[in-house]
């Protein structure tokens, strides 16, 4: 947009000469000669213009021959305060992002979801959700998923004779079994590629001194009662050992705190100064696809309908990620995977969306900051990945963002907002998100922003940068 800056001082600046010079005309009866039309209505305008370029130079020059004077003492300062201005450090990444899969709306390769976002699928009204009024709710229904179908497949897995079990499946909400049926081929995938993974290591001659430490997480956030996280966590353990040869450990069922992010979750782990795993599987899964969640919303007023257009759209997703922890920097090690580069969490200070109002100040300092922790610029970024939906404030933040800070993002090409295709999708939405951006960053091989938008206070950025020695 910078192009028209000039263009539209110019039209201003003859405008507002043009008007000013016909009125006076006008209300003194003055009969304006040739000369006084070439005067007034164009040397006068031109006259003006170049006369605000040459001031705003010369301010510009005092201006920076201030600062530059300013500066100049300091540079000559101790080296404790040249330190302090000194760039921090750049940090290394931990974990590389070796594979992921989902099960969405659109598919189940990131690639499909990525071109469904790019062509501008919505939800569509659903043919079986109603809300309190009666009227079809839109909603993003996966259409392979069947909670009826899946009911009865549960009572196989789980022990015929286990009376609990039995109780449990019966009684479950549909949501949450179309959840887990989404969840079963995420869990099967990853189990495969785990197991690959690993094979070198059965190998007696490559294997290392020590097995290497596995961890497998299933994250979930408050719409999951206590009991079906249970047995989610269960079902988990029950296909991830199923035909595999590494046997990972029992699942840890993770509740993510309000306002805490995946990634930010991921990093602090990685950070930390023990029990590091070398291979972490880390999946989630979620529907809201559900007549009691869409009568639960349409009871809280946050469902998404004609007199409530900043309600939400329910959606469903299973995604999952193999993580694989990345040797030492000096040890040279070849890596062909992109990985999590960090993230961070920004608490917003107001509501500003109340007031009817943008601000794009939290995530925007959210992105600075995992920016300058990887010495990374806006220029390096490729492609963005949020959760942003149909909500005006969400999709208007982003924009906000976009425009102000990466400029040179074609947002119909390189800015994919996954909840305008695919609903509210809560944490699973966040796996998904670094999924896709994995995806993104291995083919584009530039860095990818993932950003969160979708919590009311907390704005949410991770970075995925791409495989050490592959960046564009």
């Amino acid at each position: 947009m910078k192009f028209l800056k000039w263009p539209l001082i110019g039209v201003a600046v003859f405008a507002l000469v043009w008007t000013v010079t016909l009125l006076v005309w006008r209300d003194t009866g003055h009969d304006p000669s040739t000369q006084d039309i070439v005067l007034y209505l164009m040397v006068l305008p031109v006259l003006l213009l170049v006369g605000y370029v040459l001031m705003q130079g010369i301010l510009r020059g005092i201006l920076t021959g201030g600062a530059a004077a300013a500066a100049a003492p300091a540079a000559g300062a101790g080296d404790e305060e040249a330190t302090e201005a000194a760039p921090p450090p750049k940090l290394d990444a931990v974990f590389a992002i070796r594979t992921g899969a989902l099960h969405s709306c659109h598919g189940r390769a990131a690639a499909d979801l990525v071109q469904a976002c790019l062509d501008g699928e919505r939800p569509a009204l659903d043919a079986v959700l109603r809300d309190d009024a009666g009227f079809p709710v839109l909603a993003a229904r996966t259409p392979d998923l069947d909670a009826a179908r899946w009911r009865a497949e549960l009572k196989a897995v789980f022990a015929p004779n286990d009376q609990e079990a039995a109780t449990w499946v019966a009684q479950a909400p549909d949501t949450t079994l179309r959840a887990m049926q989404a969840f079963d081929s995420v869990l099967t995938s990853l189990r495969r590629e785990l197991d690959t993974a690993l094979a070198p290591c059965d190998d007696e001659q490559a294997a290392p001194a020590t097995p290497p430490s596995i961890r497998v997480s299933v994250l979930a956030d408050a719409q999951w009662a206590e009991s079906d996280l249970a047995w989610l966590g269960r079902y988990a353990d029950a296909v991830l050992n199923t035909d595999s040869t590494s046997l990972p450990p029992p699942a840890e069922v993770v509740r993510l705190a309000p306002g805490d992010s995946v990634a930010a979750w991921i990093e602090r782990a990685g950070r930390a100064e023990q029990g590091v795993p070398d291979f972490w599987l880390v999946m989630a899964c979620g529907s809201a696809v559900g007549a009691e969640t869409v009568d639960r919303w349409a009871r809280s007023k946050v469902l998404y309908g004609p007199d409530r257009a900043d309600g939400l759209v329910p959606g469903e997703m299973a995604a999952g990620m193999l993580l694989s922890r990345l040797p030492a920097p000096d040890q040279n090690a070849d890596v062909s995977w992109p990985c999590l580069g960090g993230a961070r969490n920004v608490r917003r200070e107001s509501l500003t969306e109340e007031r009817g109002k943008l601000s794009a100040d939290a995530v925007t300092a959210a992105t600075d900051a995992v920016l300058a922790d990887f010495h990374v610029t806006p220029a390096d970024v490729g492609f963005v990945i949020t959760d942003a939906d149909h909500r005006t404030s969400r999709a208007g933040e982003a924009g906000m963002f976009l425009t102000a800070h990466l400029p040179d993002l074609a947002i119909d090409r390189q800015a994919v907002m996954l909840g305008q295709a695919c609903g509210y999708l809560g944490v699973a939405g966040e796996v998904a998100g670094l999924v896709v951006a994995a995806h993104l960053s291995q083919e584009d091989k530039r860095a990818v922003l993932l950003l969160g938008l979708s919590d009311p206070w907390w704005r949410s950025a991770a970075l995925i940068l791409p495989a050490p020695g592959q960046a564009a």
